[in-house]
């Protein structure tokens, strides 16, 4: 076809770039401490209410879909990111070890693919701080997890919305394809 013709397609990375597993993203909002200490408190403000809970955010009932779907995004995780402060990194291992335990299929909103391709987003982009010096038992959960929520949204993408959230979709499958490579 012409497009295989045009000099944008024929162009070669260089030898020495990283694989695309290898490539780092950038976190997509700067923390916030206030936040982080809400969270610890268990205080969870999302769009959609604000509630108090007791022990982990995703044993409760939701108020609505909007609050159940930005819990689920666990893009208020990079909150917890970049921060020197010594108990952020294993906070935020700890909210994703009870997201993996107590998350399924059959949790309302937490598979829509709009909200598969934000957590993927968050995910990836914090992959470093979650397991980069850990290579245990949650890292291989993780990963593992990482590579079965990109391939539920290959398949569930057909699905999303028109608009911004086939866009979020769109953005989380390409990132889980590159790394899945």
């Amino acid at each position: 076809t012409r497009w295989h013709r045009t000099a944008i397609y024929r162009r070669r990375l260089p030898a020495d770039a990283p694989p695309p597993s290898n490539v780092s993203l950038p976190i997509f909002r700067p923390p916030s401490a206030r936040k982080r200490d809400e969270f610890r408190r268990g205080l969870w403000a999302f769009p959609g209410g604000r509630i108090s809970i007791e022990g982990s955010p995703f044993g409760v009932t939701p108020p609505n879909a909007c609050w159940a779907e930005s819990l689920h995004s666990l893009d208020w995780l990079t909150h917890f990111a970049r921060t020197d402060e010594p108990d952020a990194e294993s906070d935020a291992r700890s909210l994703v070890e009870q997201w993996l335990d107590l998350v399924d299929f059959e949790t309302p909103h937490a598979f829509a693919p709009h909200v598969l391709g934000r957590r993927l987003m968050v995910l990836f982009a914090m992959r470093d701080e979650l397991i980069s010096r850990h290579r245990d038992e949650f890292a291989q959960r993780l990963l593992a997890s990482m590579a079965m929520q990109t391939k539920v949204l290959r398949d569930t993408i057909g699905y999303a919305t028109t608009g911004e959230s086939q866009i979020t979709a769109t953005l989380g499958l390409t990132m889980g394809e590159l790394w899945l490579g």
